[in-house]
Parts: C-alpha cells; sequence; structure tokens
C-alpha cells in the first residue's frame, strides 16, 4: 500500500514539476543573442521578422553566477542533439503523434465531464511538450505573458522589477533548479527594497518555490522508515503537503512581475546566507536606459541600465552629453542586457562594419559536429537597420573604459567584449554574470507564444561566455559594491595606455589570453 502510495504521489510530483521547470518568466530569457521572432507556420511562409523583431530578450536563462557551478553544457543539453526523425514513421501506428491524437480523442469522447474549450487542452499539451525539454529557458506563454514580455522590451516592468533566470545547480548529488537574480532593474521596487544579482529567490509570502524532488531529497528518510509504515506515510504526507503549499517556478514568476496589491515577502538566500526582504509590486517600473555625466577629473560617465528598443537614440544623446571628453568609462554595472539590435547599431556608429560576434545554431542539413551528434553552424551577427532611428557614425579622438561587474550579463556582456576587441577598451570591475544563449519567440495566432533555447552567443574572438562570464583586464572589488568608489577607479584607468586593437588579447575562457 505504500509503495502504490508513493508511486501516485510521485505521479503528482512529476505533473506539478513537469509545469514548474517550464521556468521561464526570465525576463530575460537568457538572450544574449537576439530573441530571434519567427513565424510559427514556417511550413507556409518563411521564418519571419527573424532578426528585426526581438519581442523577447532573455534570458538562463542558463547562465551560471561567478564562482558558482556552471549550467550544464550548452551544447550538449541546449542545443538539443536527440534522434532524427523519420516522416515515414510519424504516423506510424506506435508513433508519438499517433498517441498524442489517441489521447486527444479519448479525452473527448470519454471524459465524465463536458470540456467547454479546446483550448486549455491544447495550452497545456504544448506546455508540457516544451517541458519536457528540461531546458529553464524554453517555456510556453499564455497571451498575458507574451503582452508583459514584449512590454519589457520597451523598458517597462510591472510589478518587483526583477530581471531573473533559473540556474541549474547540484547541490550535494541533488540537482535544484534556483531561481536566481540577474539584475533588479534600476529604481525599481526590487533595487528599492535591496535585491542584488545573485540572490536566490527560495520562498514567496512563506511558501516555497519548487525547485527540486522533495521526495528525491528525502529518499533515504523514506528508506530508513521502510518497516514503520505509519511514520512512512507521515513522512509521504510532509512532502506532499510541501509541495502542495509550494508555488510552482511559472507561478513564483508570475507573481514577480505582475501587479500586486500587496507586498511580496521573498526569501533569499546571498552567498549563502539566508535573508528576508519585503517588496512592493503595486506599479511599473520604466527604465530609464541610458543616461550620462561628466566625472571630477573631466572625464565622461555613459551608464547603461539596460539595452531597449530606444537605447541607441538615448545612447547617442547621452554620449552628445560627454564628447568632449577626453576619456568615458561605459558604464555596463547591473545591466541585465536587452534586445541585440540596439547594441548593433552602437557597435556600428562606433567602430563601422566591425563584426561583433556570432550565434551558433544547429545545421540539420550540414557538417556534423561530433562533439554534439549533429550539424552546427555560426552565424554572423549583423545589424538590421530602423528607419526610425538612422545610425550616423561617431568620430572620437578618447578611449574607453568599459566597468563591469556580476550584474552584467546578456548582450550587455557582448558589447563589453565588442568595446574591447574593437576599441582597445580595457574592461575593468569584477566577473560578469556568464548569460549567453539565444531564445526565439514563435508567435502563435490566437496571441500566445513559446520561447525556445535556438543557439549560443559567441564574441568576435569565439568565446562563449554562456555560464562563464568575462573576467576583466584589472579587477576592482569595488564594483559590485553601491557608490561611486568603483567609478572614480575606473576612470584612473582611462589614464592607463590603451589596448591596441591589432594587438589586443581576445577574450579566451573567461580571461585574456
Amino acid at each position: 500500500m505504500k509503495q502504490a502510495r508513493s508511486a501516485l504521489f510521485f505521479c503528482l510530483l512529476v505533473c506539478l514539476l513537469g509545469t514548474a521547470f517550464m521556468f521561464g518568466r526570465s525576463v530575460r530569457l537568457s538572450a544574449t543573442a537576439p530573441l530571434r521572432q519567427a513565424d510559427a507556420f514556417a511550413s507556409q511562409n518563411s521564418r519571419h521578422n527573424q532578426w528585426t523583431e526581438e519581442a523577447l530578450d532573455t534570458t538562463a536563462h542558463n547562465p551560471s553566477y561567478p564562482d558558482t557551478p556552471a549550467l550544464t553544457n550548452m551544447a550538449a543539453d541546449d542545443l538539443g542533439g536527440g534522434d532524427d526523425v523519420d516522416a515515414n514513421d510519424q504516423f506510424s501506428a506506435d508513433s508519438p503523434l499517433v498517441t498524442f491524437q489517441s489521447v486527444y480523442e479519448l479525452l473527448k469522447e470519454q471524459y465524465v465531464d463536458k470540456i467547454p474549450s479546446d483550448t486549455p487542452l491544447a495550452h497545456g499539451a504544448v506546455a508540457a511538450l516544451i517541458a519536457a525539454l528540461d531546458d529553464p529557458n524554453s517555456r510556453f506563454l499564455e497571451a498575458p505573458e507574451r503582452t508583459d514580455i514584449e512590454n519589457q522590451q520597451i523598458g517597462q516592468y510591472a510589478g518587483t522589477g526583477i530581471v531573473f533566470t533559473v540556474r541549474k545547480v547540484n547541490v550535494d548529488g541533488l540537482l535544484e533548479r534556483q531561481l536566481t537574480v540577474i539584475d533588479p532593474i534600476a529604481g525599481s521596487p526590487a533595487d528599492k527594497a535591496g535585491i542584488k544579482s545573485g540572490d536566490v529567490i527560495t520562498d514567496i509570502n512563506g511558501h516555497w518555490v519548487v525547485s527540486y524532488d522533495p521526495f528525491q531529497a528525502q529518499a533515504k528518510l523514506f528508506k530508513s522508515l521502510d518497516s514503520d509504515p505509519v511514520s512512512f506515510n507521515h513522512a509521504v504526507d510532509a512532502t506532499e503537503s510541501k509541495i502542495k503549499d509550494g508555488y510552482t517556478l511559472p507561478a513564483a514568476q508570475t507573481l514577480l512581475d505582475t501587479i500586486q496589491t500587496t507586498p511580496l515577502l521573498l526569501s533569499i538566500t546571498r552567498n549563502g546566507q539566508p535573508l528576508q526582504i519585503s517588496v512592493d509590486g503595486s506599479s511599473t517600473t520604466t527604465v530609464n536606459d541610458v543616461t550620462s555625466k561628466l566625472l571630477p577629473d573631466g572625464d565622461g560617465d555613459i551608464q547603461f541600465n539596460e539595452f531597449t528598443n530606444s537605447t541607441y537614440a538615448d545612447f547617442e544623446k547621452a554620449y552628445d552629453a560627454v564628447s568632449s571628453a577626453p576619456g568615458i568609462v561605459i558604464d555596463l554595472r547591473n545591466c541585465p542586457g536587452g534586445p541585440i539590435n540596439t547594441a548593433l547599431a552602437i557597435g556600428q556608429a562606433l567602430a563601422p562594419n566591425a563584426p561583433m560576434g556570432s550565434i551558433v545554431v544547429r545545421d540539420n542539413h550540414g557538417i556534423l559536429d561530433k562533439s554534439v551528434g549533429f550539424g552546427v553552424k555560426a552565424e554572423p551577427l549583423s545589424y538590421t537597420p530602423d528607419a526610425s532611428s538612422p545610425v550616423t557614425p561617431i568620430s572620437y579622438s578618447g578611449h574607453f573604459v568599459v566597468l563591469v561587474n556580476g550584474g552584467t550579463a546578456n548582450t550587455a556582456e557582448l558589447f563589453a567584449a565588442f568595446l574591447h576587441d574593437q576599441l582597445g577598451a580595457r574592461i575593468v570591475g569584477t566577473p560578469t554574470f556568464g548569460d549567453g544563449l539565444a531564445q526565439t519567440l514563435f508567435p502563435m495566432p490566437d496571441g500566445s507564444a513559446f520561447t525556445l533555447t535556438s543557439g549560443l552567443v559567441k564574441t568576435d574572438t569565439s568565446f562563449a561566455f554562456a555560464s562563464k562570464g568575462i573576467k576583466p583586464d584589472d579587477v576592482i572589488a569595488q564594483a559590485d559594491a553601491s557608490g561611486d568608489a568603483a567609478l572614480s577607479a575606473a576612470e584612473q584607468a582611462l589614464t592607463l595606455t590603451p589596448l591596441k586593437t591589432s594587438s589586443a588579447a581576445p577574450i579566451v575562457g573567461g580571461q585574456k589570453s
């Protein structure tokens, strides 16, 4: 009886975690490359606006914070693999498609209650299908969730203002999927409350964020109670209650970036220490994506809070205000990234025709890569012109220093590497976050959508910074602290001889080669 009961609860857990591990409200969905938008019906139309409409940019997802266990290997786990599908077998009697169709028809014909609409069945099936990939950054989006993420692309964050991802971390042999803060948006409720990059959210309002299989965690306890049915059942009850009372990852993420009428009490771990922080979620934060100012010694500071669709135009204004300065600090601290096309636009202005990097994608018709078991190809990242905001080349006679920290993620990391490799800018600060996977957004006709991890981003020197981050040329420990101490130290770095682009050592393996 107890074996049957534990099996029943295990099935319940699988159903719950199947949804939970769909993850993905990670507002960046770990996309350092453009979150490419594709037509869902590619068989009827060519891929639609793949590079020009970046309805998502995120995140993943899934990167690893410096000095923490890395995410699973991108090439093996995130770019896929798996069995090739034989078109002749797709509709054989034992094919998955036939099984799916059979189950659907039986549900419609024999379920005891009336099913008023096919929509919940279809959406649930698609969500479970994507969840089966066990990829933190591939997920199904209901129409409101798609709208939320599209709003984030233009710099509007509802609720707490946390940009987050889900990291896979092995803790004492137990695989945990940790809801991890990439950055609190500058000026957001989370920022004002003291949330920091790298914080792991474990509970919301006293409810556990389901991040691992508690039955697996309790396996030794269950085995020790094998001869005591009463205690065994109590242990199973307690474990079941832990799941039922908790928030799945999607539910937790929805709470964090939708409007809430009451504050959220977040239980977090920061550098291994537990903390509780109350965060208001009753408003929408609009990002001021680029600002600039003159520093005490006369140098300029251009700070990027995020990359959005309007960042290039805002950068032009910010640059004009400090263009006469002998040196400029490009401050990318706590910048969670954003649509890559805006970074490419700025890159074209600063160094016309200079490459920024590439995205490695699957190529089912290409040469087999034995390391991953299928074909891959590298597509150069190229700027897609925007008629509403044409790029004007910038001729700057001074030089740049790039200031980064553990909250520098996503497109911001790629941009930092570009400034280093193409303009000889020193990178100073602390190691970056390491968010270098690309997602594609597939919109559906009913307003829903899904995201799919579709590539690995590399810098122009072929360094894949996902899960590794970028190590600075010069360490400035204060970069992770508040205040202007790091900015002053970065300004001092402007007095050093800039790196020569013709001989600047490429960033390899996260550090200068």
